[in-house]
């Protein structure tokens, strides 16, 4: 919300938002969600109506996907059963929810779309007999990316249309390709790996042209290196560095090419530490999460003009592996995302500014 706007109630969540009052959180569980350590409910994507998806695990150590709709109710479902394993990660705005499950009958894990119906359909990312499929995002034309196995289980990414056709590709010359988000023009984006595992990343138009990149202070060793995830409608991208300390830094790229590293102020700068952006919106607020030097998550949002917010969601766990983590976030800058609590349980939130 800009400066100055009176404060307006969120027709949908019904929570305050202002930018002159401070955030105010919905901390969310999903019926049937467990409550001991490793258990609870994790929110990945919040659409424009400030519906959320994500998935619970129960008291059996199962997971099932749902849908929240914005005045509060739930809509849990299985891709296949109560077995399956089923964990969405990302939905559009018009309430298509997408992620991975696991086959009762093979193990392999496979791809699903639920429309807003609630029809499940699921498919394979390389068409059949891939080792495993990933999906990561779905934009508002229901278009579906992620990653697929092959025999040797070398990544290579997979582009589904509305009406199932997929297409499989790889960036040239690269020996793994992850498709990590797709905006409403087809763009793709995500990072490779090249025989030495160090990471790059990529753009893939509609049209099936790459641009590859990698943003400056990016290391070049065995997993590190620069990891794009998050794109919007006008073709800004976001992702983290991981430098040769193994630190991670974040960034953002503007559709000329134009790269800025950012880190949050209490960011760790030690390996498996540092700032870690996740999503950005159409007005380019980033969302996402950092380490600090003890282990902690915090979550963060970033706004265009490089200003920084810390965040910790209402009881999160002070103790190293707890904490807030940021991940989706919407037109409205509602964040949505999950934190661990003191005892190890997982609880999703909303956060409106």
């Amino acid at each position: 919300m800009q400066r100055g706007r009176p404060a307006k109630t969120d027709a949908k969540t019904g929570l305050k938002a202002n930018a002159n009052t401070p955030a105010t959180y919905a901390i969310i569980d999903a019926p049937g969600a467990g409550t001991a350590s490793g258990q609870g409910t994790v929110i990945y994507a919040v659409n424009t109506s400030s519906a959320s998806s994500g998935w619970y695990r129960d008291s059996r150590d199962d997971y099932h996907g749902f849908l929240r709709e914005p005045e509060g109710s739930f809509q849990t479902f299985d891709a296949d059963g109560p077995n399956s394993q089923t964990q969405p990660d990302w939905m559009n705005d018009k309430g298509v929810v997408v992620g991975f499950y696991f086959d009762p009958n093979t193990g392999i894990e496979e791809g699903f779309l639920r429309t807003p119906s609630g029809k499940v359909k699921t498919f394979d990312g390389g068409g059949g007999g891939s080792t495993f499929t990933v999906v990561n995002s779905v934009n508002d034309g229901s278009e579906v990316i992620g990653e697929y196995g092959d025999a040797n289980y070398n990544d290579h990414g997979f582009y589904r249309l509305k009406n199932g056709t997929l297409t499989q590709f790889d960036v040239p010359g690269a020996t793994g390709t992850l498709g990590f988000d797709i905006n409403d023009s087809g763009t793709i984006t995500g990072p490779y790996y090249d025989s030495g595992n160090n990471y790059h990343a990529f753009l893939r138009t509609a049209g099936s042209s790459f641009t590859e990149f990698d943003a400056p202070g990016a290391g070049a060793g065995p997993g590190q290196g620069t990891f794009a995830l998050g794109i919007n409608k006008k073709g800004w991208t976001t992702g983290q560095i991981i430098d040769s300390n193994y630190t991670a830094h974040g960034f953002v790229r503007d559709p000329s090419g134009g790269i800025t590293i950012f880190d949050a102020p209490d960011a760790g700068a030690g390996p498996q530490q540092g700032t870690y952006p996740i999503e950005l919106n159409s007005v380019k607020t980033v969302a996402g999460y950092y380490i600090d030097a003890s282990g902690i998550y915090h979550g963060f949002v970033r706004s265009k003009n490089g200003h920084l917010t810390e965040f910790d969601a209402p009881g999160s766990g002070n103790g190293t592996g707890q904490g807030t983590e940021g991940f989706g976030i919407n037109k409205f800058d509602v964040i949505s995302g999950w934190l661990q609590d003191g005892s190890g349980v997982y609880h999703g939130f909303l956060r409106v500014p």
